[in-house]
């Protein structure tokens, strides 16, 4: 007990003696503005303030780049070029041809949509020290990660796609397209409220001068990435989660047999997505202190 309250009243002395440290470092005495870029989340715009000596606290904007996308990259392969939002994409290979649809192909156009407010904290284990533990959470400000709408195609013959009376109303495993015959799907973290810590060097307000570059990396903890498409039989739009048990749902069994060998490519990537922890964050930013 007495080993305890020792602690605990030397963790107070410390705390009092930094709120009581006379000098440049203290409540909201100096305000700084930063802009930087981030690995996995962009252009970023940062608003710095001082706590205490050891404390220092920001508000970072961060856009990934919402008007251009490497998309076609990542979806396309090594040899694909940089892409602009939309990214376009085509799926062949399909053999639908039940209930009166008809559809062997599906072009794609898909927006990335990340945008985030993050509210972090950090912490510098002595007054004059540049490393730091930060951490805080992180807002998404876009609805979806990934936005995606697909126009089916009949290239086989002639038969249409679907009759118009079929749009929105026919379900193929749970899902259906709009009344426009368009196919929507998007992808959502599991978190729209992510926890984020990591460590850095640098401080986002320098008060001993004017200039500051802060190097931060770390993890937000996102919940998964999660796949939806919609169904619009009922009037109006309900969200269908295209998952690993989805793609199993006896009722969705004549899906499953017209993928056909593909279900084995394709579950362990939903599986992988869905269950996925963190996301890493790498960022770089020039701060300039106003005053």
């Amino acid at each position: 007990m007495k080993k305890t309250l020792a602690i605990v009243t030397a963790l107070a002395i410390s705390v009092a003696s930094f709120a009581q440290t006379p000098g440049e470092n203290y409540l909201f005495n100096h305000w700084s503005l930063g802009v930087g870029f981030g690995l996995t989340d962009g252009l970023q715009v940062t608003v710095g303030t001082t706590i205490l000596p050891n404390l220092q606290a920001r508000i970072q904007y961060s856009d990934f780049f919402t008007h251009v996308a490497i998309g076609n990259a990542i979806m396309k392969g090594q040899n694909a070029p940089f892409g602009i939002n939309p990214i376009e994409y085509q799926i062949t290979g399909i053999n639908y041809h039940e209930n009166g649809i008809n559809i062997d192909q599906v072009d794609l156009q898909g927006t990335i949509q990340q945008r985030d407010l993050a509210l972090l904290v950090d912490f510098f284990p002595s007054p004059k020290s540049t490393f730091h533990v930060t951490g805080g959470i992180m807002f998404s400000l876009a609805p979806n990660l990934v936005s995606v709408v697909g126009t089916p195609k009949n290239t086989t013959n002639s038969d249409p796609v679907m009759d118009n009376q079929d749009k929105g109303h026919v379900r193929i495993a749970g899902i259906t397209t709009d009344y426009e015959g368009l196919i929507h799907a998007d992808v959502k973290y599991g978190l729209p409220v992510k926890p984020y810590l990591g460590i850095g060097f640098g401080r986002p307000v320098n008060p001993d001068g004017r200039v500051s570059v802060n190097f931060d990396m770390g993890v937000a903890f996102i919940g998964g990435a999660h796949l939806y498409s919609y169904d619009y039989s009922s009037g109006s739009r309900v969200p269908v989660e295209l998952n690993e048990a989805w793609i199993n749902d006896p009722n969705n069994a004549e899906l499953k047999a017209n993928l056909g060998d593909s279900v084995n490519d394709i579950v362990p990537k939903l599986r992988t997505a869905n269950n996925f922890p963190v996301m890493p964050y790498l960022r770089l930013t020039v701060n300039v202190r106003l005053f």
